[in-house]
């Protein structure tokens, strides 16, 4: 629900969600803001060995932030394939790429959620 509350390209869902409600009626200056990173650790492997577990959380993260970089890639320059900026170590790669693109004129929230 925050994800939908603080996203930017959610901002034509947000009557309908929250108009009713007090955070409806009293937005913060944050509301449709901001660039979202949805982490869904429930995603992540915890059985097995400390290997299979570590390339799980791995194979999640790179996930979540590869969609990230396309569902904002307007956002973040317009870059259509990230493949020269991303590699295999795409937390740092990330990170990098935040800096270099958008830090420190655009917000970002990051969330975590377990599935639900």
């Amino acid at each position: 629900m925050l994800y939908s509350y603080y996203d930017i390209h959610r901002a034509d869902i947000f009557d309908g969600l929250f108009a009713p409600l007090y955070i409806g009626k009293n937005p913060t200056s944050s509301g449709n803001k901001l660039l979202v990173l949805k982490l869904d650790l429930s995603l992540i492997r915890v059985s097995g060995s400390v290997n299979k577990m570590k390339a799980s959380f791995n194979r999640s993260i790179n996930q979540e932030l590869d969609d990230f970089l396309m569902e904002y890639r307007d956002e973040l320059g317009g870059q259509e394939d990230f493949a020269g900026v991303i590699d295999d170590s795409r937390v740092s790669s990330f990170v990098n790429r935040l800096d270099t693109t958008m830090l420190p004129t655009t917000a970002l929230r990051i969330a975590s959620s377990n599935g639900n």
